[in-house]
């Protein structure tokens, strides 16, 4: 998404910093405009077409429907 993350973590269960890395990671690839495959890039590429996108996507929209109004 072009930006940086800092995490910063106290306590915790074994192995939690390596599962929110890759939930990063997982976001990163459905919203970033770099990534090709990303579900943002594929809605830019469809030209107001519909297209399929994972339900994160989704609730991100969503939620940015809602604080807009």
């Amino acid at each position: 998404m072009g930006s940086t993350a800092r995490l910063f973590l106290v306590g915790g269960p074994p192995g939690v910093e390596g599962s929110l890395r890759a939930r990063l990671t997982e976001l990163e690839n459905c919203w970033s405009r770099f990534i090709e495959t990303s579900d943002i890039t594929r809605a830019n590429n469809a030209s107001g077409h519909e297209t399929l996108v994972s339900a994160d996507t989704l609730l991100l929209v969503d939620r940015a429907l809602t604080a807009s109004r």
